[in-house]
């Protein structure tokens, strides 16, 4: 796919002024132009989905840059309330964050721009992407190579726009693709620029297994594990592993097991337990390049959690944003535990 320009005419999110602040609460003031906070996109994709959160980013009054603040994002706990005059009550148990005068822009977190599922040997150049709902490219369940070249995210040229998207700009889960991001200028998303990870996938009943032997519950239409790939399991709160900290099992055989996969290692299963977390190195896009790529101010930071990838000749303008995350995620249920990148 090349040569391709993505926006929205009205931007799938709302932006605009805080006009004061209370407890817990702020008044809200939407520029023109943009959806109102009780638009059925925003309201149902919020308040409703399944799974679904919504939350704020706090700019500066006067340029498209995220506040200086202890923390910029604002989770929006309830639908906005019309005040009747052009402004809007919204609640956040961080409103202490904000102050008058600062620039509030929120949006739902459930829709994708582009997809990429299940395929191999997939290519994107000279793709810009001025506005997405949510993440701007997303990835599962990929092999061969995820190529962006050329990639521009970028606020529309020519609005007042703070956001560009409203969630990560590149979110690659369970991909043995390998992935290459090169050449590329990205700026003015809700969060990360990059995350490329396994997800862990959990251990289900040891009953009538052999001892090196391991049930793990399906999740993706793909079969994510090979014979001679690598795996870490850790307990369910992903600070222990199993195997002894820095160590992993081959993978000998994958059989189909009714609802789960039932992978013999090359090592004994004694020490996992049921509901552990079973993390592939195979599948957080091993051996990326993350090269020659020009990162502006955005929300958030680099999850490269492929081992063996290199992150070199990037410009990074924010300091917040030079944060570099490489193996478990302490928050959400993201892995391996890997080893870092080649960086410079």
């Amino acid at each position: 796919v090349q040569d391709l320009t993505i926006d929205y005419e009205i931007p799938p999110f709302t932006q605009g002024k805080i006009l004061s602040v209370g407890d817990q609460t702020l008044v809200f003031r939407p520029d023109p132009g943009y959806p109102l906070p009780n638009s059925t996109f925003l309201t149902s994709d919020i308040f409703t989905s399944p799974g679904a959160h919504g939350g704020g980013f706090l700019f500066d009054a006067n340029q498209p840059i995220l506040k200086r603040t202890s923390g910029d994002y604002l989770p929006i706990t309830e639908p906005a309330i019309d005040r009747g005059d052009g402004t809007w009550t919204i609640k956040t148990p961080f409103s202490n964050l904000a102050a008058a005068g600062d620039r509030l822009a929120y949006g739902s977190r459930t829709h994708f721009g582009i997809r990429i599922a299940f395929s191999s040997d997939v290519s994107f150049k000279n793709i810009k992407f001025y506005t997405a709902p949510h993440i701007a490219f997303g990835a599962v369940g990929n092999t061969g190579q995820l190529i962006f070249d050329g990639i521009e995210i970028r606020q529309t040229p020519g609005t007042n726009r703070v956001l560009s998207g409203v969630a990560d700009a590149f979110h690659l889960q369970n991909n043995l693709a390998r992935v290459i991001l090169k050449n590329s200028w990205i700026q003015g998303m809700g969060d990360d620029a990059l995350n490329t990870y396994a997800l862990g996938m959990p251990v289900g009943p040891k009953s009538g297994l052999a001892a090196n032997q391991i049930r793990v519950g399906r999740y993706d239409p793909m079969k994510p594990f090979r014979i001679g790939d690598t795996i870490s399991v850790l307990d369910s709160s992903r600070n222990i592993e199993r195997f002894g900290q820095g160590q992993r099992a081959a993978i000998q055989a994958v059989e189909s097991d009714g609802n789960y996969w039932r992978l013999t290692l090359d090592r004994s299963a004694g020490a996992i337990s049921e509901g552990d977390l079973v993390f592939s190195f195979n599948l957080a896009a091993p051996a990326s390049e993350i090269t020659n790529n020009h990162f502006a101010s955005f929300r958030g930071m680099f999850r490269v959690l492929g081992e063996r990838s290199v992150f070199a000749n990037n410009v990074i303008d924010d300091d917040r944003n030079a944060k570099l995350l490489y193996s478990i995620d302490p928050y959400w249920n993201e892995g391996p535990p890997s080893t870092p990148p080649t960086t410079c």
